[in-house]
């Protein structure tokens, strides 16, 4: 149930993405492109956050072997 008001998302909802997306990336899939070669980016240790302000991830291109990180 969507709040019109102020768009704010039912918390039924919130977690439906949240587990959705928690499921993708635990492949370790990013859907985030390579900023080398273009291809898609995996995380280098699905689950592992750096505790860096904001926290990161860990990433590689599978492609070009291109490394770095994400939010």
């Amino acid at each position: 149930m969507q709040n019109k008001q102020n768009n704010l998302k039912a918390l039924e909802e919130h977690n439906k993405i949240v587990e959705e997306l928690r499921k993708i990336q635990q492949t370790g899939h990013t859907g985030i492109a390579c900023p080398n070669c273009g291809n898609e980016l995996f995380d280098s240790s699905p689950g592992c956050i750096l505790t860096s302000n904001p926290p990161q991830y860990r990433v590689f291109c599978r492609v070009c072997n291109w490394m770095g990180s994400r939010y």
